[in-house]
This record gives C-alpha cells, sequence and structure tokens, in this order.
C-alpha cells in the first residue's frame, strides 16, 4: 500500500530520533505499535469521524539500535499492507514495554535456533548506531543517516512539545545559531 508507506517513510526519521532518545535514557524497548485511522466524510458540521481504525503490537527482544527498531517498523507496515485497504489519514508509531539497557537478556531458545539476532549482532548494530549519534552530536543533525534523507512534505517544522515530555536540545534538528 504506497500511501502507508509513503507515510512511515517520513515517519522513520521519527522512529529513528525515538531509538536515539532511547539510547540517551538508557532504555530498550521491547514493542512497537503502529495505528492507522482513516475513512470518513466530513458531516455537516465539518468534523471527519474515523471509519477505519487499525492497530498491529509488535512484541520483541529488548532494542534500542535503530536497525532493529526500523525492522520491526518495516514488519508492522507490511501486515497494515497484507490486511486493509483503506487509505490511512494519520499514522501513530509508540515504542513501548521499556527495560533497563545495562541488563541485556539473552534468548535461550531463539539464538541456539538461528531466529532473530545474535547478542554479537546486535552489540554491532549498537554500537553503530551510538557512533552516528557521536557523529550528529559533533557535527550537526544532518551529518549521518541511514539511507537517502526523505524530505519531509511541507518541510521540517521544529521539534513540538510532546504530551507528557519537555524536549531535550538534543531533540532539535536544526544547528544551532
Amino acid at each position: 500500500m504506497p500511501g502507508v508507506r509513503r507515510a512511515v517513510r517520513g515517519d522513520s526519521t521519527r522512529g529513528v530520533r525515538a531509538a536515539r532518545r532511547l539510547r540517551r535514557s538508557e532504555f530498550a524497548a521491547t514493542k512497537l505499535t503502529l495505528s492507522a485511522r482513516g475513512g470518513g466524510y466530513r458531516d455537516a458540521r465539518g468534523s471527519r469521524p474515523d471509519d477505519h481504525k487499525w492497530s498491529k503490537e509488535l512484541v520483541f527482544r529488548p532494542a534500542r539500535d535503530d536497525r532493529a527498531l526500523l525492522a520491526h517498523l518495516r514488519e508492522a507496515v507490511q501486515a497494515f499492507a497484507q490486511t486493509t485497504s483503506f487509505k490511512p489519514r494519520s499514522i501513530g508509531v509508540v515504542l513501548h514495554g521499556l527495560e533497563p539497557a545495562d541488563e541485556p537478556q539473552g534468548d535461550l531458545f531463539g539464538e541456539a535456533a538461528g531466529v532473530g539476532r545474535s547478542m554479537e549482532v546486535r552489540r554491532r548494530d549498537e554500537k553503530l548506531s551510538e557512533a552516528l549519534d557521536e557523529l550528529r552530536a559533533a557535527h550537526g543533525p544532518n551529518a549521518a543517516s541511514i539511507g537517502m534523507p526523505v524530505e519531509v512534505p511541507g518541510g521540517y517544522l521544529g521539534a513540538k512539545i510532546a504530551f507528557g515530555r519537555i524536549p531535550d536540545d538534543e531533540d532539535f534538528s536544526e544547528n544551532p545559531t
């Protein structure tokens, strides 16, 4: 479904920023929820009820690196494309099930059975994500990215104050002036 893939591709930069915040706060996520709302019509008052709602929660081993979280997001988008046919008007991505990052737990059955990523690969991907964070901190937010940068329709509007969280200086994507 091209509409949701295009919308989530723009959200993937937000996903990477969320992973960066996880690393800064020394947490790892064990769940990702993708939700979509859409459909509806405008009534006499101009409001538009959501006729279609969809959500998918993925549960996985604790992750805090960009590659793992983007892979889980891709999996959720594919599930949306396979199970729905409506054009989404809004998409939400939530990382939750937070655990302290300093207590990584191995997978007794997954690694032995060849399922999932080994601890060595997980550590390598985390080091790569941390190195990208250091490059961005030293040389600006656009110094390094995974893949080609995607222009957001309408341009960058700046960081917002989220409900329940005041952004840190690192959350702002503009170079200090």
